[in-house]
């Protein structure tokens, strides 16, 4: 015991003390930690966080920022939190004023967490890219091809209105 205390009392030639890790990490108690975690990650949270059963995905919902542009709020006193000016996270019971900070809180770690998605983007394959190329070029073939069916149709009936070839075009 005394020299476990001689090690501790080591001190330096400014008569600061000489901390030994290895005399403190071999004494360390397991569930004896100071830094208790007050992190909304903690057991000890109100919030219980889902378990954590996916990598993080794609967003497949519209984030609709433009929703409150030119609209006038009145805010009392008694206002609740979700109800007040700007963006209201139900999931981690958050509170935004402008668009910018509301994504950066939607592409945080706490939000996917909370959602119960890792950091971890997957790794796609080149032929799973490429394939993914395919399919978006041939939708866009397809809008486009449904587009100039549109415009004929539309030719077709000022033609028949008496209106001559080629009269209303874009």
């Amino acid at each position: 015991m005394s020299q476990g205390k001689e090690q501790n009392d080591r001190k330096d030639v400014l008569g600061r003390k000489i901390w030994d890790k290895e005399f403190y990490r071999s004494h360390k108690r397991p569930g004896n930690c100071a830094a208790k975690s007050t992190s909304p990650y903690s057991s000890n949270s109100r919030r219980n966080l889902a378990e954590i059963q996916s990598n993080l995905k794609i967003r497949e919902e519209n984030l609709d920022l433009d929703r409150d542009i030119g609209k006038v709020h009145i805010i009392a006193d008694i206002t609740k939190k979700q109800e007040s000016v700007g963006f209201w996270c139900k999931v981690c019971e958050y509170s935004s004023h402008d668009s910018h900070s509301w994504v950066a809180h939607l592409n945080s770690e706490k939000h996917n967490r909370m959602l119960g998605m890792t950091m971890i983007v997957e790794k796609k394959s080149l032929e799973s890219v490429k394939s993914k190329l395919d399919n978006l070029i041939l939708q866009k073939k397809q809008l486009k091809q449904n587009d100039n069916n549109i415009q004929v149709d539309e030719q077709d009936e000022m033609e028949k209105l008496g209106f001559p070839p080629n009269f209303y075009s874009t």
